[in-house]
């Protein structure tokens, strides 16, 4: 089944926020845990957990429906319109 949801902008920025906030702590603990001389070790490890990382983040923010709304929402229509430049 396909659920048809807009995210609005809130939910938008704090998703962003918590992934950056994993991504670092996700570096730190690569550089921390991981040691090595070779800098292509620390990018390959930090690129690889990266990507099971955002994986997992992904499904545990589609679990959560704080700030999505119907896509038919005619009250989110004003925020999720996009302006001509």
């Amino acid at each position: 089944m396909i659920d048809n949801f807009v995210e609005t902008r809130a939910r938008s920025v704090s998703k962003s926020f918590a992934w950056r906030f994993l991504a670092v702590l996700n570096s730190f603990t690569v550089l921390t845990w991981m040691p090595t001389s070779r800098p292509i070790t620390y990018a390959i490890a930090m690129n690889v957990s990266g990507f099971f990382l955002f994986y997992f983040f992904e499904r545990g923010c589609n679990k959560v429906s704080w700030g999505r709304v119907p896509a038919n929402d005619s009250a989110l229509s004003a925020e999720t319109e996009t302006k001509p430049a």
